[in-house]
Order: structure tokens, then sequence, then C-alpha cells
């Protein structure tokens, strides 16, 4: 169980780094584009790169349902919160009962 909580947290820790990467991606091209306002091969290939990474961000995702990122370890701890809150309150509930 430990084994598989590392592998989902080193996975959301490369998910946010490839988002984080793609960002840096885009920044670098507009500075390179401003720099050179000549109108060349050079610039038409990184308007292209840089309008298909901001198009198609690259990103990990769970067969498309959801991002694989930082917010994914907020709602692994919302949905466990409310899981454990659920089952305290049914086992109270359970013993008043009896």
């Amino acid at each position: 169980m430990v084994v598989s909580q590392a592998h989902v947290i080193l996975l959301i820790i490369n998910g946010e780094l490839l988002k984080r990467e793609a960002d840096k991606t885009i920044n670098i091209c507009y500075e390179k584009l401003h720099k050179h306002n000549r109108n060349d091969d050079m610039n038409r290939h990184l308007l292209q790169l840089t309008q298909q990474v901001f198009q198609r961000r690259p990103r990990i995702s769970a067969a498309g349902f959801f991002s694989v990122d930082h917010s994914l370890i907020l709602f692994i701890c919302t949905t466990t919160a409310t899981y454990i809150i659920f089952l305290c309150q049914f086992e109270s509930s359970k013993s008043t009962n009896e």
C-alpha cells in the first residue's frame, strides 16, 4: 500500500512538473519572438510551437477524466476525510440504535 501511495505521489509531482515546463516553453517562445522582429522561418516555427503548446497543454491525465497534478492531492484528502466522517457517523448511529 505504501508503494502504491508513493507511485501516486510521484505521478502527481511529474504531472505538475510537466505543466510547469509547458508554461516555461510558452514564455521562452514569446520572448524569442519579441526579440527577433524579423519575419523569417524561425519566427514562424516558434509561433507554431507556441500555439500548439498553448492549445494542447501537455498533461498527465487519468484516461482523460481528470488531470493528475497538485490539485489531485487535495481531492484525495477531501474524499478520504468525507469517507472517514461518514463511517464515524454510521458507527455512532449504529451503536446508539443497539
